[in-house]
């Protein structure tokens, strides 16, 4: 899209230093008032704050809903509510899997209808924020208090079980970025990083194990490298039904709409398959990262541990093994051997992400546990 609402829809928000909002502290130290000026994504919501129960769930049942959201700061010809209502409606167009230019978004907020369909528009200003959402139902305007979500306990549940429910749900993560909008954007793109698996991808990986030993010392070395390729990238009809915050990370749960075949699904709290990856008699592996990864992210800690579920699937399906072994003697019976075994695969699989967990590692970080499940 090359217009100027086009850009508008994607970019054209403004920003303070860093690309956050800008806010401003208060603290009192030894009687004096000090101020104190930055910037931040909201915050943790507060204590005895409400507002519309569509800003925690988007969609329930046959009632589909989507936000879209905007800084609340009139700028140009193009309001702020105008802006989130025209955001909430590209979110329909992913759920009908329709790739909606700025000309179809227009039509569709002027006359209010989208693929022959009515829609109903409602709007909510909260922390700086503009949040329009657009439905193809009639609007509750039932309050509700701020969903506040606590990943290492898996609460609400779909964090930990996006397919609960026979769904085929996602969970999308993201930290901050220039701006809600964007941090919004970037958990779907995150979460639509595992559907991707379920197109199929092709995994070439390698696992050496060098094993040698001198007397009564045996030295173990254990390298694997993988890499998987997703392919070209598909048209996912798919939908946010929940979402909610903990600090500055912002968590959404993506439902793919798409007529798939029904896939695996497991109980919310059910964590046998950590032990056992073949549970319930189910394809399986597990993935694990009990430590940060290089940026620090949540969402790149999942990723690492679903390419690592993916690749023991794909040595499970077709594995090349080699093998060699090196003894030398010297002096008065002294031995060193060497042994090497190579294990290589080149396979092409479709899989599925059914759970996660979390548990606290160290510090303030967690450790992640993913288990794909291979798929028909």
């Amino acid at each position: 899209m090359s217009s100027l609402l086009s850009r508008l829809l994607k970019f054209s928000e403004p920003s303070c230093f860093f690309g956050y909002s800008r806010v401003f502290y208060r603290a009192v130290l030894c009687g004096l008032v000090v101020i104190l000026t930055g910037c931040a994504v909201a915050s943790e919501t507060g204590f005895g704050e409400n507002y519309p129960c569509w800003m925690n769930t988007l969609a329930s049942g046959q009632y589909i809903g989507q936000i879209g959201v905007a800084r609340n700061i009139g700028f140009g010809s193009f309001k702020p509510a105008e802006l989130a209502k025209a955001r909430a409606v590209g979110g329909l167009c992913d759920y009908l899997g329709k790739s909606c230019d700025d000309s179809v978004i227009k039509t569709a907020l002027e006359n209010e209808t989208l693929d022959e369909r009515s829609l109903y528009f409602a709007e909510h200003v909260y922390k700086g924020y503009v949040y329009g959402y657009a439905s193809f139902s009639k609007i509750n305007n039932k309050t509700c208090s701020p969903s506040r979500c606590s990943i290492a306990k898996c609460d609400p549940s779909w964090l930990c079980s996006p397919t609960e429910n026979n769904q085929n749900g996602l969970l999308g993560v993201s930290y901050r970025a220039t701006s809600l909008s964007a941090q919004m954007g970037k958990a779907i793109e995150n979460a639509l990083f595992q559907a991707e698996f379920l197109y199929g991808v092709t995994v070439a990986a390698q696992n050496n194990l060098t094993q040698s030993s001198f007397g009564t010392q045996n030295y173990f070395v254990n390298y694997q490298q993988s890499d998987i390729d997703l392919g070209t990238q598909e048209q996912l009809s798919y939908y946010v039904k929940h979402q909610c915050r903990f600090r500055s990370t912002l968590y959404r749960h993506v439902v793919l709409a798409d007529n798939l075949p029904t896939r695996h699904s497991l109980n919310a709290g059910d964590t046998s398959w950590i032990q056992q990856p073949k549970y319930l008699g189910i394809d399986g592996a597990v993935g694990v990262v009990e430590r940060p990864a290089a940026s620090g992210l949540v969402s790149d800690q999942i990723k690492i541990a679903i390419k690592q579920a993916a690749t023991e699937l794909a040595f499970e399906k077709f594995s090349h093994i080699s093998a060699e072994s090196i003894i030398v003697t010297f002096g008065q019976g002294g031995v060193i051997e060497v042994s090497s075994t190579e294990q290589s695969t080149l396979s092409e699989l479709k899989a599925q992400l059914v759970a996660i967990h979390f548990e606290q590692g160290s510090g303030s970080f967690l450790k992640v546990y993913t288990w794909i499940a291979m798929i028909e």
